[in-house]
């Protein structure tokens, strides 16, 4: 165990959603191809379950499509897409409500060619929406929990401590539950124009409380090894009912919507351990903000799980610039034109 162990949406039903790892791949190509290729390999179940995006149509041309079977294991999909560089592009690597994007600026001089790229990866807000065990244990348990040789603690100790991250999981998982019920009801308050009043809020909020206390009291006896934090089908019906109460309308008018921000959390568990690589081959000389994890050849390559981008946003900006030789020749000839003028001016008045 340890201190910075992830929040409570990784420790949830994690084996059984995450079967397989996927990669995300995109190769920016402004040198020679001028194009965006974006590449999603993995398992064809994962690919497909329907729990990450696949490009936009509008935006992404398909352009390849590999299948290879497995002997014992699933079969695995390659499928590769083209985007030409435009203003914006927006890319599926993000939450399904906020995708990623991908801007190519190009400056207008004479001069030079200037060319300016931001990739990027919008956070998940994974602990502003699922919950944060970490903030329910006190900073001297998180430091002990972080010692290397926290095992060898004595068995005692090292359980007491255990339980105590235990029943902060628990807690960060009614927080989960909780913040689901936000963006139920807040959203739908905003779009009537209408503020939250606390207390018919906290009153329409007992069906899934009272709930909630049932199933925490049940993982708090039965131990880490016994219990599972998932409790969304429990939930279900007591979420669409707190809503009803609080909002109005009938209970079955909010199922969809839970469903939904359920597939998003299921979304995030799928997304978390997967692999994104951005490689990036830019004319001329390339500074970036952040120094690139590999370099092959003349080609910047990044390399991170979707766990980084668990709750912060990630962008990534390359700009590059190498001389317009047509026009830094003629401005050179311009220039020593105008100097031998000068100069021949100069000498006749001499003369």
């Amino acid at each position: 165990m340890k201190a910075s162990a992830p929040p409570v949406a990784l420790l949830m039903a994690a084996a059984a959603l995450l079967s397989g790892c996927v990669t995300h791949r995109f190769f920016i190509d402004l040198r020679s191809a001028n194009r965006i290729q974006y590449v999603v390999d993995g398992d064809s179940v994962d690919v497909f379950d329907g729990l990450i995006q696949l490009p936009r149509k509008d935006a992404w041309t398909l352009t390849d499509r590999q299948r290879t079977e497995g002997v014992d294991e699933e079969p695995t999909i390659r499928l590769s897409y083209t985007a030409n560089p435009g203003t914006t592009i927006k890319h599926p690597v993000g939450p399904p409500e906020n995708p990623g994007r991908i801007t190519v600026h190009r400056g207008r001089n004479p001069l030079y060619k200037n060319v300016r790229v931001d990739a990027e990866f919008p956070s998940w807000e994974v602990k502003e929406r699922y919950g944060d065990p970490e903030k329910y244990l006190p900073d001297t348990l998180l430091q002990v929990l972080d010692q290397p040789d926290f095992d060898s603690l004595s068995p005692g100790k090292r359980e007491e401590y255990e339980q105590r991250f235990w029943e902060a999981q628990v807690h960060s998982a009614r927080d989960r539950y909780r913040h689901m019920l936000n963006d139920l009801v807040l959203p739908e308050l905003e779009s009537r124009g209408r503020v939250v009043d606390d207390d018919a809020y906290e009153q329409g909020a007992i069906p899934l409380e009272e709930k909630m206390d049932v199933l925490s009291r049940a993982c708090l006896r039965a131990g880490e090894n016994a219990s599972d934090l998932d409790w969304y089908d429990e939930l279900r019906m007591p979420l669409a009912e707190s809503a009803m109460v609080i909002l109005g309308g009938h209970t079955a008018d909010w199922l969809p919507l839970a469903d939904s921000l359920e597939r998003r959390y299921k979304s995030w568990l799928d997304f978390s351990d997967e692999s994104v690589v951005l490689e990036l081959l830019m004319p001329g000389r390339v500074s970036t903000t952040i120094q690139p994890d590999t370099l092959r050849g003349d080609t910047l390559v990044w390399e991170f799980t979707g766990d980084t981008v668990s709750d912060s946003t990630l962008v990534l900006t390359a700009s590059s610039w190498e001389p317009r030789w047509p026009g830094v020749i003629l401005l050179l000839l311009l220039i020593q034109a105008v100097a031998t003028f000068l100069l021949h001016r100069r000498y006749r008045r001499r003369a």
